[in-house]
């Protein structure tokens, strides 16, 4: 592995977040992530974290009861 993620602790932080994962398979895509070093492919990765963001945001308000 990278110093720089060694540094970061990397494979801890991965491991902190695979903990919430509900199934094996969400935990293992958790474990298997590499950083994204190209601006264009973040970018790409953060609208579709932003889009889920929203549509769970939308999900949770139509449950409401007023």
């Amino acid at each position: 592995m990278h110093d720089s993620y060694t540094l970061l602790e990397l494979s801890a932080v991965k491991e902190q977040v695979a903990h919430y994962a509900a199934f094996s398979f969400g935990k293992q895509k958790v474990m298997n992530l590499q950083p994204i070093h190209n601006i264009l492919a973040l970018k790409k990765e953060l609208a579709k974290c932003m889009e889920n963001v929203i549509k769970q945001a939308k999900e949770s308000l139509v449950d409401i009861d007023v």
